[in-house]
């Protein structure tokens, strides 16, 4: 993701939707699964699916937590479940955005393809707020037109956040 997160523990917000489906979702699982790896023992992290509903991803063997220590063997374990990841449904990004903050990580890695529904001004303001000084980075996985204007939802996202915005482009067919 070319965007290096500091602190103890992250969540990675994955979007599903069938916006997502087929290059993007694989680029979105590559990033996330590289970006895991890189992760050290006493760090944790949590993996949020989203489209219409929200869930979060569970370690097979694992007892259930809000948060995994990044051990080599859990590591291992989500790479194996995001290898099983599929995308369906419609898309609506702001519960998965407020789970993720409800767990109080250090670092939000939100990975979508921007699609709709925006955002509204309001929603952005309600996750500012229960961010309270968690970082926001956003990876949009975009078909690579570049047409994307200023402040655009997600980029006013990651700067009310303090996080960094990166767009890869993932052409579609």
């Amino acid at each position: 993701m070319n965007i290096v997160g500091v602190g103890r523990s992250f969540v990675y917000v994955i979007d599903t939707s069938s916006s997502m489906d087929g290059p993007r979702l694989r680029q979105a699982k590559s990033q996330l699964k590289a970006s895991l790896r890189l992760l050290q023992p006493n760090q944790q992290f949590a993996v949020i699916l989203y489209n219409e509903t929200t869930q979060r991803l569970k370690l097979r063997r694992q007892a259930e937590q809000p948060l995994y220590f990044a051990t080599e063997v859990n590591r291992q374990l989500a790479v194996q479940e995001i290898d099983s990841i599929l995308s369906d449904a419609g898309t609506d990004h702001r519960p998965a955005l407020l789970e993720a903050l409800g767990l109080r990580p250090d670092v939000v890695y939100f990975l979508t393809d921007g699609d709709e529904p925006v955002l509204s001004a309001a929603d952005l303001r309600d996750i500012r707020h229960e961010a309270a000084g968690t970082t926001i980075h956003v990876i949009r996985f975009g078909d690579g037109s570049g047409t994307r204007a200023a402040g655009h939802w997600l980029q006013v996202l990651a700067g009310q956040n303090h996080g960094e915005y990166r767009e890869l482009a993932v052409p579609v067919n």
